[in-house]
């Protein structure tokens, strides 16, 4: 079987989006409102949000460097959202959506710059975090059973003869 990466430099966003969206889903996420920064408030953005970015001071949106932000999500479908769901991140203030209030499952964090080359404006890097849930391997619960087995009927072997 021979896979391919998929083209995302086709000078169309639309066609990049459509291209990096294909294939089956690994592990789906929904992103959980939180409070925004107090800069953001102070120059009367909104409350609360569910991906905040901030530019550094005398920056414009067409011209910036060192941008950062970050989101907070739940995984809630895919093959591995039940590794995933963990619950384990305290956010305070986090809505709760498939995890309890001032919890999530991962974080992202960004840091991006204008001016990139490209189909898209801005570039940067993103990274995330998560905890997950060791699942074992599906060859390893037969051999585990067939140990206990074998150790119980030691046992009760033992047991039988001596009475």
């Amino acid at each position: 079987m021979t896979t391919s990466a998929p083209n995302l430099q086709t000078g169309n966003q639309a066609t990049d989006f459509a291209n990096a969206s294909t294939g089956t889903l690994f592990l789906g996420t929904t992103a959980q409102s939180f409070g925004t920064n107090t800069a953001v408030t102070g120059a009367g953005g909104p409350t609360t949000t569910t991906l905040e970015a901030l530019l550094p001071n005398n920056t414009t949106l067409g011209l910036f460097q060192n941008a950062f932000g970050s989101a907070f999500l739940d995984a809630t479908s895919g093959d591995a959202a039940g590794a995933f769901h963990t619950c384990s991140f305290v956010v305070t203030g986090a809505s709760g959506g498939a995890c309890p209030a001032n919890s999530v499952d991962l974080t992202f964090t960004e840091s991006f710059n204008s001016g990139a080359s490209g189909d898209f404006p801005v570039s940067g890097t993103g990274s995330v975090k998560a905890n997950i849930q060791e699942v074992p391997e599906p060859g390893t619960l037969p051999v585990l059973g067939a140990g206990l087995l074998a150790l119980f009927g030691g046992l009760f072997g033992r047991v039988r003869r001596r009475a």
